[in-house]
């Protein structure tokens, strides 16, 4: 009888302390408690039927529970089972989720006058969306970076995207005759294929000096994400083929002579000093490559790139 014990957690109450406490002294009656009142607990034993022994377990929520899982009667709310309460509700060492009361629907009955209201009020909305210059046919959302882009603002088929796009604010603007010059050295020999030459230069320039993401780009362009990422690359190793002339390089008497005193005495070999920008990285698998793009400054793996 002494391996009968409480199943809930937390609760260390079995059928010797229960012996034990038949031979306390009763305050009340001045008699032991066999005599009197009984023991302070008994322990039941869980019911007989499947659903009610299911019901029993749920309440535990042990996830290895007894064969048996008898409980005392401290964690009954009558202190036994009841036909109220026939399960254990007290102290059953975990907190219960609150159970949500469902909301009542109330069906409003619809007078002339809230229907005419109703009918006033679409006609209203839908006059506001017939004036919208961008919507999505799921969404009834307004692309808003449109706004501020008025090259994206008419379809593929109205004049080409570079006419306009070129008029950035002043402190990286690109003229349209500085543009036009790039694109005919750059697009010689190019043939026009889906998209203008001009508006591949204008895209890979964009990923350039905003480092736009590609979907950005090819919302824009009215293109697929495919072929933004190739015409980005294309374009990226034509400009470094034909761009290279401009990239000036003095000689090295020059360098020496214009080189500042803490150069001279640390760096005296230097030519020309690069500067890198760090672009963000996923995380690479491998721990090696991980650490080694890892940048403390920025807190996070990037890939160093020349600009």
């Amino acid at each position: 009888m002494t391996s009968i014990i409480c199943s809930v957690r937390g609760c260390h109450n079995n059928w010797k302390k229960r012996r034990a406490s038949l031979q306390q002294l009763c305050f009340e009656h001045g008699k032991t408690r066999a005599e009197c009142c009984g023991a302070t607990f008994n322990l039941y034993p869980p019911p007989s039927t499947d659903e009610a022994r299911r019901m029993w377990l749920k309440a535990l929520n042990l996830k290895k529970p007894p064969k048996k899982p008898n409980i005392c009667s401290f964690n009954f709310v009558d202190g036994r089972p009841s036909v109220q309460h026939p399960y254990p509700e007290k102290w059953l060492g975990y907190v219960p989720p609150a159970k949500k009361a469902r909301r009542m629907l109330v069906r409003l009955q619809e007078t002339p006058s809230t229907s005419f209201a109703s009918h006033e009020t679409d006609a209203k909305t839908d006059e506001m969306t017939d004036g919208m210059p961008h919507r999505d046919a799921s969404t009834q959302w307004e692309y808003l970076f449109m706004e501020h882009h008025s090259y994206a603002a008419d379809p593929l088929h109205c004049p080409h995207l570079h006419d306009q796009a070129t008029q950035c604010p002043e402190q990286h603007q690109l003229s349209l005759d500085a543009f036009q010059s790039l694109t005919d050295e750059l697009t010689a020999g190019c043939s026009i294929s889906q998209l203008h030459p001009k508006d591949k230069l204008l895209m890979t320039l964009m990923k350039l000096r905003l480092n736009l993401l590609q979907d950005d780009i090819a919302e824009r362009f009215r293109v697929s994400q495919s072929v933004v990422s190739r015409v980005i690359s294309q374009w990226l190793d034509l400009m470094e083929e034909k761009m290279r002339c401009y990239v000036p390089w003095l000689p090295r008497e020059t360098i020496q002579a214009t080189m500042p005193q803490c150069f001279k005495e640390h760096y005296p070999s230097t030519t020309c000093i690069i500067d890198c920008s760090e672009t963000p990285l996923q995380k690479a698998h491998n721990l090696d490559s991980r650490g080694e793009s890892y940048s403390h400054y920025y807190g996070q793996n990037t890939i160093s790139s020349s600009s």
